[in-house]
């Protein structure tokens, strides 16, 4: 039984750590959704072999830019990445690689900043809070890719 008290004491508790281990398998699950969603609405057409290149280049090239780039430069440097991916990869061209970037950065940020909202308003809990308590996270995670999920099948 303390074992169990243990682990829900790592998950209600600040876990920067724990943090960090949980986002590295949603890093790639979020970039599938980030795929999904740009090859159903500007209908890209690839083959699965060019789909699992980007599934596991894109989010390992982002992570290594997030680890060694300061705060403003590492946004930077993951758009570009998506650019060059998405360009060479996919090779959907030029303006189809500039809607495939930043059309999926819209709907993510607009579901997150309206999911946002509504989730700490019924927790009753700051936005700190929810960033950093692992369960929170998790959860406020999970009903952001359900929605997008939702809008990608809709999408289809």
């Amino acid at each position: 039984m303390e074992i169990l008290n243990n682990i829900w004491n790592v998950l209600c508790t600040e876990n920067a750590e724990l943090l960090d281990l949980i986002l590295i398998p949603l890093s790639f699950f979020e970039n599938f959704l980030v795929l999904m969603l740009f090859l159903n609405l500007l209908n890209i057409k690839c083959s699965t072999k060019q789909k699992l290149v980007y599934m596991i280049f894109t989010p390992l090239c982002s992570m290594l830019a997030t680890s060694f780039a300061p705060n403003p430069f590492d946004i930077v440097c993951n758009y570009l990445i998506f650019f060059v991916s998405i360009y060479f990869i996919l090779k959907p061209g030029v303006i189809k690689t500039l809607f495939a970037v930043f059309i999926p950065s819209l709907i993510f940020g607009l579901v997150d900043a309206l999911i946002l909202n509504i989730y700490i308003k019924v927790l009753n809990m700051s936005y700190e809070q929810v960033s950093s308590i692992p369960i929170f996270r998790l959860l406020y995670m999970l009903i952001v890719y359900t929605c997008i999920g939702f809008i990608i099948l809709i999408l289809k």
